[in-house]
């Protein structure tokens, strides 16, 4: 199975046009939001040039080129670039190519404007935490998109996680239902790892150490599933739970928890690289989940690895 941010999964951002057609659809274009730790300051997560002084850009057909190298270890995709001119210009990081280039995307997933020799005021992450990206009734990725219905858009949203610090962890979340979604318009969470392609550094869980070493997604209540999902979603590479945090009579109830509010056949997961942690049961699902791929998942101090119906499967 391809990696959902691998180098062969990511296309140029130039064949996301509109005109061209996957079947009889427009392809879905791709944009890919950030979560992380904000930047204290403008220039926090910005390398200098030699005279102190922050890069200038060039966009070429979707092809951003710094007049420095950025060699900032917590730089990735899906990071947000503020540039000043004219007017301000803002761009989204969606394949590393080096240290000079990348490939980038307007919010929309679509190719930018070319310019030449702009100034860059600030590089951040999107968004300060998933809840804030997805969850809610008007979850950050909606305001940037400005539509829930991804499937008349033809987008594919992609959230990347980012190491918090080890107070800046992320509380539970439940997916919003007014979510338009399907197997080609989608949301896709993970946690780069590729630093050829994807990041400065890497972002996952060494697995088997402490919950700092990636990043964490958890709640203290103790019926309270830590992520509340939706159909055709991807999470990938998190830890899920509390390492060390509440005692066994408070711990969360599931790590990732998808009840029956759709149509059984309307099931399409995928969960796969995550470190479940403290929690009853890793994954509960209300109805079988059909077409959905879970593997390559640990499992550490949970009571099951999986429930479907009741029935607990591993």
């Amino acid at each position: 199975m391809i990696h959902p941010f691998s180098s062969s999964f990511f296309s140029n951002p130039a064949n996301n046009s509109a005109l061209t057609t996957l079947g009889t659809k427009p392809r879905a274009s791709r944009v890919v939001f950030s979560v992380g730790v904000q930047a204290p300051s403008p220039d926090s997560y910005i390398t200098k040039d030699a005279d102190g002084a922050n890069p200038t850009v060039t966009i070429t057909n979707g092809i951003l080129e710094f007049s420095c190298q950025q060699s900032h270890p917590y730089i990735g995709i899906g990071d947000k670039i503020q540039i000043t001119g004219d007017e301000t210009i803002y761009v989204y990081l969606n394949e590393k190519i080096s240290l000079y280039k990348w490939k980038v995307t307007d919010k929309y997933g679509n190719v930018p404007d070319n310019i030449t020799g702009l100034d860059v005021y600030k590089i951040d992450k999107t968004f300060s935490s998933l809840r804030e990206a997805i969850a809610g009734d008007t979850p950050g990725a909606y305001n940037n998109i400005e539509t829930y219905d991804l499937v008349t858009k033809r987008m594919q949203i992609y959230i990347t996680c980012y190491k918090m610090t080890e107070d800046l962890v992320d509380a539970s979340i439940t997916f919003s239902n007014n979510w338009i979604i399907d197997e080609e318009c989608n949301i896709k969470i993970s946690a780069p790892f590729d630093i050829g392609t994807e990041c400065n550094s890497i972002q996952r869980s060494k697995i088997r150490g402490s919950s700092t070493d990636g990043f964490v997604i958890y709640t203290s209540g103790a019926s309270t599933p830590v992520i509340h999902i939706v159909p055709h979603v991807s999470i990938s590479g998190l830890i899920i739970g509390n390492d060390g945090g509440p005692g066994p009579g408070a711990r969360p109830g599931y790590g990732i928890f998808y009840d029956s509010v759709y149509d059984e056949d309307d099931i399409a997961l995928e969960i796969f690289d995550n470190v479940f942690v403290n929690v009853d049961y890793a994954i509960n699902f209300g109805k079988r989940p059909h077409s959905s791929n879970i593997f390559n998942n640990i499992i550490k101090r949970c009571n099951s690895g999986i429930l479907i119906s009741g029935i607990i499967i591993s």
